[in-house]
Parts: C-alpha cells; structure tokens; sequence
C-alpha cells in the first residue's frame, strides 16, 4: 500500500514537496525531478540539483538520491531521514568551469541523534565518518582512502603541477564544533604511501615511490574569523626520522593575513637520502656526508600583499661540516679532472684538469681581489655568507611575480655543473639541492669559489679564468683590472651570446651600464675606493684586441644599440645557461 501510494502522483508530489522544502531551508533554491518509492519503501530522487544562492550555474548535482526514513515518523505523516545515500554527484566550487566529480556520499542518521557519513569516489575510494550530537555539540570521525590517479576528478588533477602517477592516500580525522560552529576542533591524520609523479616538469622518467605524511590540530574560531594549525607535523619515509614541526593561522576578517612556520631539528642526513627515490637523491659524485642538518622557516603577511610577505629560512649546516672535517678529503678538496656536461654544438669532448695539471689554473690565493668582488657583485653577492642558498632572493624570486631574474647562488651553480644536466625540471632541482648542501658542507668558500672560477665558461669553448684573461683580453688573469674583472663578470650568465654580441655589435651602452652596474656594487660593498671606481669607470676596454671605445658598437658608430636584458638575439646559443641563475 505504501509503495503503491509513494508512487501515485499525490505520493510523489508529496515526497518532491517535502524534499524540497527540507533542502530549499537549508541550501537555497533546489530543483528534483522525479520522485518516488523503491521495494524498500526508500525516497527516489532523480536528479536533484541545489542551485544555491549563487548568481552563475549549480552548486552541487546528484544523478540520484536515496532516503530511507524513519518508518515511525513516515506513518505519522512525517518524512524524517535514517539514511541518505547521493549518487553521480558533481560539484561546482566557483559557481562555473569545471566540475569536481562525480563522487557517492552517504549519511546515516541513529535514532539517538548520532550522525554516520560515509564518500565514496567513482572509481573504488571512499571515506567514512560518523558523528553524534553531544549537549555542547557535535562530535565527528572521518575515515578513507583514495587510489592516485583512478579516483582523482579530473578537474583536480588538470590544476596540479605535477601528474600523480599511482599512490595512496589515506585520511583520518576526528572532531568536535559548538551548537553555532562558532568553534570547531578537528585532529587530522594524512598519509600518502607508494606516491608517484610524472610528466615534463618532473623528469625524464616518473619520480617515486615517496611516502609522506601529515598530521595536527585544527581550529576554527568563528567570532575572531581565525583558521589555526597547532602541534603540526609533516614527515617524509617510513621511518618518521626525516620530519618538519609546522603551525600556522589565517585570519580572514578584513584584508585576510596568515602566518606560517615550520622547524626541522637534527634531521640524519642518511635517513634523508634513504627516505627519497634514487631519481630524486643527491648526485653520485657529489660528496658523501654523514651528521645532521637543521632548518627553520616562516612567512608571514597580508595575503593580498605578496610582495610584502616577511619570509624567513635558517639552515644549519654545521653538524654536517663537522662531520665532513673528520671525514677528510674528498674528491674535489684537491685536483681533479672535470668534463663538461653540456659542451657547445660542435665543441669537440674536452676533459679539463682543475689543478696545478693546467697550465691556465689559478690558484684563489692569486685571483686579483676585484674579478673576486666583481663575481660575486654580479652572480651571488651574499656568497661569503650564506650557507649555499640565498633565502633572500629566493623569497624575492617568490613573491615578486614581475621578476625576471632566478635566484641560484654560486654554489648552486657549482653544484649544477659538476653534477647534472641543464634540464629545468623538478628532480634536477631537488638533486641540485642536495648536491650543493654536500658541496658548502664539504668545501671551504674560497675552495668553492677557486673551482667555481677554474671551470665557469667565458666564452666559446673557453673555461676558467685563466683561459679567459688570455681569449678577452691577451693577458694573464693575475694581471685583469677592475674594469675587465666587472666585464668578465657581464659576461658569466651566458658566454656565448656575449661573444656573439660583441662581434656583431661592440660593447653597446646597455652592456657599458652592466659593467659600470657592477663596479658601483663593487664601490657599495667597499671592495673599491672612490678614486678607484672613477679610474675604473674611466677606463677603455679593448675586447678581442678590436680597438673598440667602450659604448661604441663596431657596426653602430653612433651607440644606438640598446638591447635590455631580454634582448632577442638570433644566436642560436642564445637561450643557453651557462653557470648561470
């Protein structure tokens, strides 16, 4: 009689009617289409879409939904649900674009006032929660697993950096909020094991497996608009040794500000390169180390002010330098022998010695002090003292979406040429990384700086300063000045177009102002007196030996050529990085 009924037309208005007064004082305007009963006596609903208050397209849509209510309150006239279960659904976060899903979710409503959910993905994943209604609020518990990539929604995965390519994802949180919500607490665990990720950005070959982790206390305090994280922690392996202590807040009332933080204490250097994949670990030839390494890192700010944002990075390096002191000598403490890894077109294999072997070497102790200065001027003025990376300019680099210039540091650098090829993707960043936390933990700075200057590129097929004192400038490096140390500075981020350049077109005014840029930083950081920045920027420069005045181009007698910084040379070397940021 009952299932008779629920499907005659009065039943059905009635089912659609309640329906939609429940949800239409709850979420806005909603739209069913047909309704009825199942065998089970169950509320059919087919599709119900909540259109919300929004002024552009659906909130939510499910192809179906099933209620089973309460049969008490059913025969008394009343349609009180024990269980709702919503399948196909799809959702639309910013009111239009694309979709999120579909997905089934489940909710199950005890007579006592407990409350049990359960979401499930299309494809195999779900989640399972359940609640009940306490005197100061309501209490809850959420449990699932997602499989990476089947039961990512495609919107999601098109928005990401990188492409999961297999993985696990595992959640679990439990919760309390007030009557208002005004005040919610949630601790929450996540887990992500046999992690993968592919794609162009990432690498030649797909990275993985990784496992990482997460878990802390979340806040939600409604009358001061403040979202927390405390007691925070984010681990990286199996063995929870490699982990990050992390907390934070967002207030969103007025001009939204937040503030994070995130603390790494001790972190064994070993179990740091066994919790990564081989692809993503430090290169083979860079030193070994043993020890431990410590970091700190915050920002802070308006997060309509990105350019404002106070960031701050610590690195603590010295627990490994010690250990590398009483490991002895590597490889690179002394004279080696260095191939470059990625020679110009038709240079011919070269294997260079980086030692005494050389007749073009220079030792650092008899580097002039001004091609000193004028390098790190140009390339990494904090080199001296930072411990392989410049937070700073990182967070500038960060922050400031109008930059054009990196943020590689000397060692950085170093690390790239020594160890990899200059393919820009994520796991040769990583590598780069670490290679350069092994070269500052290994390396004094003027034995960093010595290499660095014995095998940087100056020119086509010409490496170390030695040989780039002789090809510029027909002297020895002991005997360069300031004005041709500034020059051989212009000339590190990309050796080949400057060559090409000056053939071409001289030294043009644009490239006189980088030269006199960098002896006035030289002048800023004391390395010059002012009688010696005016000598220097007095000087003529005679490059190549062709007899041309400085800001006077060879094919341009009236200095007209004026490239900038992104000038479109034609070279076809002209998009190289040559131990360059």
């Amino acid at each position: 009689m009952v299932f008779a009924w629920g499907n005659s037309a009065p039943g059905s208005s009635f089912i659609r009617e309640r329906a939609e007064r429940a949800l239409r004082s709850r979420l806005g305007p909603v739209e069913i289409g047909e309704a009825g009963l199942d065998l089970l006596l169950r509320a059919r609903l087919a599709p119900v879409t909540v259109i919300g208050t929004g002024a552009h397209g659906p909130l939510l849509r499910a192809d179906r939904v099933v209620v089973r209510p309460r049969l008490a309150a059913l025969l008394g006239g009343r349609v009180d649900p024990a269980a709702v279960a919503l399948r196909g659904v799809r959702l639309w976060p910013d009111r239009q674009g694309e979709e999120l899903g579909p997905f089934d979710l489940f909710v199950e409503v005890h007579g006592d006032g407990a409350l049990g959910l359960r979401v499930g993905l299309a494809g195999g994943g779900h989640l399972d929660a359940s609640g009940r209604r306490g005197p100061e609020g309501i209490a809850f518990r959420l449990e699932g697993a997602v499989s990476l990539p089947d039961d990512l929604p495609p919107a999601v995965a098109s928005r990401l950096p990188f492409a999961p390519a297999s993985g696990r994802l595992a959640l679990r949180a439990t919760g309390n909020s007030t009557p208002g919500r005004d005040r919610v607490e949630v601790e929450v665990d996540l887990r992500a094991t046999d992690l993968g990720f592919a794609g162009q950005r990432v690498g030649p070959v797909p990275l993985g497996p990784l496992v990482l982790g997460g878990s802390g206390r979340v806040r939600w305090a409604g009358k001061e608009r403040r979202l927390s994280l405390e007691d925070g922690r984010i681990t990286l392996g199996e063995s929870g040794e490699v982990f990050a202590a992390v907390e934070g807040e967002v207030i969103v009332r007025d001009d939204p500000r937040f503030s994070f933080s995130a603390r790494a204490d001790a972190i064994p250097w070993r179990s740091l390169v066994d919790a990564l994949p081989p692809d993503l670990g430090p290169p083979p030839s860079a030193p070994h180390l043993a020890g431990n390494l410590s970091a700190r890192a915050s920002v802070k700010g308006l997060v309509s002010r990105r350019a404002e944002w106070d960031v701050q990075v610590d690195l603590d390096l010295d627990d490994l330098r010690r250990a590398a002191r009483a490991g002895g000598p590597t490889w690179l403490s002394s004279g080696f022998a260095w191939t470059p890894i990625d020679p110009g077109p038709g240079e011919p294999p070269r294997r260079i010695a980086v030692g005494p072997g050389n007749p073009a070497f220079v030792p650092y102790s008899e580097v002039p002090q001004v091609l000193v200065r004028a390098v790190t001027a140009s390339e990494d003025a904090g080199f001296f003292g930072h411990r392989g990376f410049d937070f700073r300019e990182i967070a500038s680099a960060v922050t400031d979406r109008s930059r054009v210039r990196g943020a590689s540091t000397i060692s950085q650098q170093l690390s790239k040429n020594l160890f990899l090829s200059p393919e820009r993707t994520l796991a040769r960043k990583v590598r780069e990384a670490l290679g350069t936390v092994a070269l500052e933990a290994s390396l004094s700075k003027s034995r960093l700086l010595e290499i660095y200057l014995n095998l940087a590129e100056w020119g086509p097929g010409v490496y170390g300063v030695g040989e780039a004192a002789r090809f510029w400038f027909g002297k020895d490096a002991r005997d360069l000045t300031a004005r041709e140390a500034a020059f051989l500075a212009t000339v590190i981020p990309s050796p080949r177009r400057f060559h090409a350049r000056l053939l071409r077109s001289g030294i043009s005014p644009w490239w006189n102002g980088r030269i006199d840029d960098v002896l006035t930083k030289m002048r800023i950081q004391n390395q010059l007196t002012d009688d010696q920045l005016a000598a220097a920027l007095a000087e003529s420069l005679d490059p190549l030996g062709r007899g041309l005045a400085p800001g006077v181009g060879a094919g341009d007698a009236t200095g007209n050529d004026l490239p900038g910084p992104e000038d479109a040379d034609a070279e076809p070397e002209a998009g190289r990085d040559y131990l360059s940021r």
